[in-house]
């Protein structure tokens, strides 16, 4: 399809006629509505949130790095953290890794060292196990205060608030002198290591591009997992050797180098973009460098996506990645986010449970973590009795095969998706949609079903325990690790500016069910054995796994959906209340048609069946809207009483300032009372009791009308639009 627009420019004017470039000025870019019309009618696809263009499609040439399409497109200052160089973004990943590996090392590796609290303080191994849930139960709770201040001030700064907190924490912890007052330490330890699970994707969503996100983020699962299974290794050898107090003291020496690195070497990553800069666009490659809008190159598409090559005149540039942090980006606080108020900060991770893949991919990433957690709390009680009897330390080592599972999910879960989601674009002619990456799930699923089987039945029947751990641990491991990554980074892809406040939705979901496990499943244990409460959780996670399933097909519509929400990924701000730019009702009015009718024409190819009532097909409707003599009609209506406007004179003035608002129907109810006041008598004909005039109005004025007669109407109106006599008898 054709198009011509006019761009105005700081070096000329530009002006494109079917993709030839005529005539160079880059003062202005197309306004966004041109964008998406461009956008649209050149990938015959929607521009949603999480769908994005992976390859120069028909005329539209976005930035490259070899062949990979920079999803989202970075700026030209060479500090935004996406153009930062591969040190700094290296140095940026590692400092994620170090991080989250220092916030999971401690606080879940009671296990190997319940003994030895037992013996302390003479407490029981529920005394005991409270000390994970507690701190399970606060660290689910502490992102609602972590994510918004690190919305609002920055990466750094929440980064070593919660860091140092997290040294005082385990300071606390060494040096406790009674079971209420390590208590006290744990609750304090669980608000300060929330940033662990819900800070990695937030960095791996500022640093790295659409294409790279997978291994990263199956490298923060390593990372943070790997912390809490390698500390009840180290918790149980320290123990046994050193006594358990030095355990905590070395938290306090990880998380101390921790906060040095995060000071020396992870610059702010927040970046504030332009709401357009993550959707390739014709504007996108306007954003080519200033030198660049000078020279007209003729290149050939080379992208084999796209089939036969094509060339086209075209600003589009192989990008470098050239850049770093400036001085700035290493200051404890660089700047506060002015456009976004605490308030609207607190209630976005809120609002975003709402969110259908939110809710999925929260589920999800709680009950592959819940498996790995029945391991955890455990394997101090089975593999310290008959017919094992490991020792302290050697139940730590058990953990050993829960991150070997990790580490092998690392290598396979993020390439895999990244792969296949990559072979299916190819397919969809560039056009790369979330749910590419579901498939993954496939063979980790039977791990976490393999996993639970062996643990479970192994533990209730005494099977060797290398069949226990090796095979086992190692299966609950790999699913932990691969599950949460492929379910975390469906969720970023579909919404990349809430990355940090889904997670709260995933942690708080998480740790509350976390919390629960350490309650009930040893009595449940004790009660039933380890099959039933082993195999009910291994059951739940499989259940909401399947879920992926219709996601598979139908998330295209729930993302379609959401995407009139500002938290989209076209509003990097997030901000999900106050548009930064205000526009006129009616133009709302037209976004939000024109993003309705693309729903309903560019979702999945299936049609909802036609419905009418039998007399005629004049007026149908379908699971999207009504239709009139076959056209689909969106209703826009405004509300009117005639009856509590009882002059019919000043009708029509009500709906033409209706019409006028940009509404297309009026919507009124009818009110038994008004028109029977006494038994057995109607009016319909004096004043207002004529409301067949309003009908004629509207027809005038070029409204639909819904009408609504009730009997009950409620409105408002005494007894809902019943008359007293019908009560009363009066």
């Amino acid at each position: 399809m054709g198009y011509i627009f006019h761009v105005k420019d700081a070096v000329g004017e530009q002006t494109h006629d079917n993709g030839r470039i005529i005539k160079s000025d880059h003062r202005n870019r197309p306004n966004e509505e041109t964008q998406r019309t461009l956008t649209h009618d050149e990938l015959s696809t929607a521009i949603i949130p999480g769908t994005e263009c992976m390859a120069d499609v028909g005329n539209l040439h976005f930035k490259h790095s070899g062949k990979n399409v920079l999803i989202p497109q970075p700026s030209n200052d060479p500090s935004d953290p996406l153009n930062w160089n591969r040190k700094w973004k290296a140095a940026a990943m590692i400092g994620m890794a170090i991080s989250s590996f220092a916030n999971g090392f401690g606080p879940l590796s009671i296990g190997p060292q319940v003994p030895f609290y037992m013996a302390e303080w003479d407490k029981s191994v529920d005394d005991v196990i409270d000390f994970t849930g507690i701190c399970i139960l606060v660290l689910g709770f502490s992102n609602l205060v972590w994510v918004p201040v690190a919305r609002l001030f920055g990466r750094r700064p929440a980064l070593w608030i919660s860091m140092t907190i997290g040294i005082a924490s385990a300071v606390w912890r060494a040096t406790a002198t009674s079971y209420e007052s390590f208590i006290g330490a744990c609750v304090l330890s669980g608000f300060a290591c929330g940033p662990g699970e819900t800070f990695g994707p937030m960095l791996v969503a500022d640093v790295m591009f659409l294409h790279e996100r997978g291994f990263y983020m199956g490298l923060y699962q390593w990372a943070y997992w790997g912390g809490i299974m390698i500390g009840p290794i180290v918790a149980g050898a320290m123990s046994d050797r050193y006594g358990w107090r030095s355990f905590w003291w070395l938290n306090v020496g990880i998380l101390s180098f921790a906060l040095v690195y995060q000071i020396c070497f992870l610059p702010e990553t927040k970046w504030t973009r332009e709401a357009n800069t993550s959707l390739p666009t014709v504007a996108a490659f306007l954003d080519a460098q200033e030198k660049e809008l000078n020279q007209f190159t003729e290149i050939e598409s080379t992208n084999d996506i796209l089939g036969p090559s094509q060339t086209v005149h075209s600003l589009a540039s192989e990008e470098t990645l050239f850049g770093g942090p400036n001085r700035n980006q290493f200051l404890p606080f660089s700047k506060y986010e002015r456009n976004e108020s605490l308030l609207q900060a607190l209630w976005i991770p809120i609002r975003v449970t709402a969110f259908p893949i939110v809710q999925w991919a929260s589920f999800v990433f709680s009950w592959s973590a819940s498996c790995f957690l029945v391991a955890n709390i455990t394997q101090s009680a089975a593999l310290a009795g008959p017919p094992w009897n490991f020792s302290a330390a050697a139940v730590g080592y058990t953990n050993l095969a829960l991150f070997g599972g990790a580490s092998i999910a690392l290598v396979t879960a993020g390439p895999l998706s990244d792969w296949i989601s990559m072979r299916a674009t190819m397919h969809n002619n560039g056009i790369r949609e979330p749910e590419m990456r579901l498939p993954t799930l496939i063979p980790f699923s039977a791990a976490a079903l393999l996993g639970g089987l062996i643990v479970s039945y192994g533990y209730q029947y005494g099977w060797p325990w290398e069949a226990i751990v090796i095979l086992g641990y190692t299966l609950l491991g790999m699913q932990l690790a691969a599950l949460a990554a492929i379910a975390t980074t469906y969720a970023i892809d579909s919404y990349k500016p809430i990355a940090g406040e889904f997670l709260i939705s995933a942690t708080v979901v998480k740790n509350l069910w976390g919390y629960g496990l350490s309650q009930f499943l040893n009595p449940w244990v004790v009660k039933s054995g380890y099959v039933v409460p082993i195999m009910v959780n291994t059951a739940l996670t499989l259940f909401f796994i399947c879920l992926a399933i219709p996601l598979f097909f139908y998330g295209k519509r729930f993302r379609t959906v959401k995407s009139g929400d500002r938290s989209a990924e076209h509003d990097p701000a997030g901000k999900l209340e106050t548009p930064v730019d205000p526009i006129e009702p009616q133009m709302q009015q037209f976004a939000a048609r024109t993003f309705i009718s693309l729903a309903v024409n560019l979702v999945s190819g299936e049609q909802w069946p036609l419905h009418d009532d039998g007399l005629n097909k004049v007026v149908e409707w379908d699971h999207y809207s009504f239709k009139i003599n076959g056209e689909r009609l969106f209703i826009w209506s405004g509300e009117m009483h005639y009856w509590r406007a009882p002059v019919p004179e000043i009708w029509i003035d009500i709906l033409q300032k209706v019409k006028a608002a940009g509404f297309n129907t009026i919507s009124f109810y009818g009110n038994w009372g008004y028109h029977s006041a006494k038994d057995g008598s109607l009016d319909f004909e004096n004043g207002a009791h004529d409301f067949e005039r309003l009908f004629e109005i509207a027809k005038e004025v070029g409204l639909y009308v819904l009408f609504r007669p009730g009997p009950y109407v409620n409105a408002e109106a005494t007894a809902g639009g019943f008359p007293g006599w019908v009560t009363t008898g009066a």
